[in-house]
């Protein structure tokens, strides 16, 4: 994923050099993450091929809300194109998939281990009536509040997860100050998207505690560094006006 997203961002940003080695190292990255786990590449595959586009529009000065309906569109587009590379991303098979994989690991699991999803069943509706609660259990469990939990590795991980909690309560609280005349770049809104539909996913599909602090590794970095560069932006940031 990280070969991947280093030879995307000449593309995205404009900056650096764009040559072989470049397309080489993006399609390598691709190749590999897509025979690995082909669940992450699908998603970052589109994600990439939009900031691309909302890239290229700003450089010839599209103004704001029609790069955000433009990069929409094409989001919806290329996902619905993607989503027929594999079967399980079937529009037809996406939500029983999703759901027996749910059922899969809450068997596997140990009691108290695992996050629970009570009611969920293979239909768009139920997904979308769970989502608050696998959004928060994709980001930010375990914590370390319950006995069964207080062992070492899982103590770290509910430590390594209160540090995000405060982050996130953090740049929700600027957010609200600024809320107005704040104008949030396209690229962040799309890379938030990515976040939160994948962290839904990954705790629906793989609720097991230890599952999901490894699958997470997919999307919690992009969150990790959207909520620094909202809370501490680099000075390169600001527009210098003559």
């Amino acid at each position: 994923m990280a070969v991947l997203v280093a030879g995307a961002l000449p593309l995205i940003s404009r900056k650096g050099r764009n040559g072989l080695l470049q397309y080489g190292l993006m399609l390598l990255g691709a190749w590999l993450l897509w025979r690995i786990k082909y669940y992450f590449a699908l998603p970052l595959f589109g994600v990439l091929a939009v900031l691309v586009l909302m890239g290229w529009l700003e450089r010839r000065r599209y103004p704001y809300q029609k790069v955000l309906l433009l990069g929409g569109m094409a989001l919806l587009l290329i996902g619905v194109g993607l989503s027929q590379l594999h079967p399980n991303f079937y529009p037809s098979r996406f939500f029983e998939v999703l759901h027996w994989n749910y059922e899969a690991m809450v068997a596997l699991s140990e009691p108290g281990r695992h996050l629970q999803f009570g009611g969920l069943e293979p239909t768009p509706l139920s997904v979308l009536q769970h989502s608050p609660k696998a959004l928060a259990g994709g980001l930010l469990m375990p914590l370390p509040l319950l006995p069964p939990l207080l062992e070492p590795a899982y103590l770290l991980a509910g430590l390594e997860n209160l540090l995000l909690l405060g982050l996130i309560v953090a740049s929700l609280l600027k957010l609200y100050q600024r809320r107005r005349g704040v104008q949030l770049p396209p690229q962040a809104l799309v890379l938030c998207g990515y976040v939160c539909l994948l962290a839904i996913a990954m705790a629906i599909a793989s609720p097991n505690f230890g599952s999901l602090l490894r699958y997470r590794t997919a999307y919690l970095p992009f969150a990790v560094f959207l909520m620094l560069y909202w809370l501490f932006p680099l000075p390169w940031r600001k527009r210098v006006t003559p």
